[in-house]
């Protein structure tokens, strides 16, 4: 017999940006698999969110579409679905403030 502890929290969100010009939708799980979704439109763009999802474990989907050119929409649609997952639940922490005394 196998016990899986479960949590109540749900760290995960979406979030959409709509404009005349351009149509985002952001979907993150931080307690995803790696899995990742990806369809800026940016090449370099879509491989540094795939490695984010990949070695950070967290599942991400992002679509765009319509002018890409800002780009930075896209960032803020990310960050937005990242705010909106934590819930103001800080769970991830900056590597250079890990305890390094700390056990694992």
């Amino acid at each position: 017999m196998s016990t899986q502890a479960s949590t109540s929290v749900n760290r995960s969100a979406e979030v959409r940006r709509d404009t005349l010009e351009t149509q985002i939708r952001v979907r993150i799980d931080l307690d995803g698999t790696g899995r990742s979704q990806l369809s800026t439109g940016i090449g370099f763009f879509d491989h540094m969110l795939d490695q984010v999802a990949r070695h950070g474990m967290f599942d991400i989907e992002v679509e765009a579409k319509g002018d890409l050119a800002p780009a930075l929409l896209a960032c803020a649609g990310v960050s937005a679905a990242l705010v909106g997952a934590l819930d103001d639940e800080p769970a991830i922490l900056d590597p250079g403030d890990a305890d390094p005394g700390a056990a694992p």
